[in-house]
This record gives C-alpha cells, structure tokens and sequence, in this order.
C-alpha cells in the first residue's frame, strides 16, 4: 500500500525530512511489542545523522486507528539501518525511534 508519511510531533531536526512517500507491508510480529507493524519502504532515501534511510518501521499510536486505513493516523517512526533484517520475533526497541508521525493512505 503507497503511503504518505508526515511530521507529526516529537523531533523537530527530522521535520525538514518529512513528508516521504513509501510502500507498506505488514511484517511479521514483534517479539518486543504488541503493536502491528509496518514496514515502509520509501520511494527516496532520506539521510539523518550521516547516514541514509530507505526503509522506516511504522506502528500505529492510537486505538482503533489502523496504519493504511481509511483515517490518518499517528504513527511511532523507527529508523532501519541498511543492513538491519526485520524478521519474525524482531525486537523493535532495537531500531532508533526518532519521531512520531502521521500516515496516509494513498489510493493506488
């Protein structure tokens, strides 16, 4: 699913980053957390803290509001460095979170 990702609240140095466009896939569980999670590859890569970023992990922060759904939602923003594998049983904490973000669902 194309999705639309933009600056919502927590690190003003990574707003000029924002908005990126990416593709979204559900992921297998965390073993860390409950939350579904979503990879977002992004259409471009972004560059933050001197390195570069082509995927980001995305999780819904709201209740009842599901990442690619027909509302916006908040999102928890995780960094996954280019060589990370995000495979089942992942631990999130283990990808820097570096902002809260608000995603949308772009219709294809």
């Amino acid at each position: 699913m194309k999705m639309r990702l933009e600056y919502f609240d927590q690190n003003e140095d990574f707003r000029a980053l924002l908005p990126v466009i990416g593709h979204s896939e559900e992921i297998p569980p965390a073993g860390d957390s409950t939350l579904k999670w979503f990879l977002l590859r992004l259409e471009h890569p972004l560059a933050y803290e001197g390195a570069e970023y082509q995927r980001l992990l995305i999780a819904s922060r709201w209740e009842g509001y599901a990442v690619g759904g027909k509302e916006p939602t908040s999102v928890f923003v995780r960094l996954v460095p280019p060589a990370a594998k995000v495979e089942p049983g992942f631990t999130s904490e283990s990808f820097p979170h570096v902002v809260w973000g608000m995603a949308y669902a772009i219709d294809a």
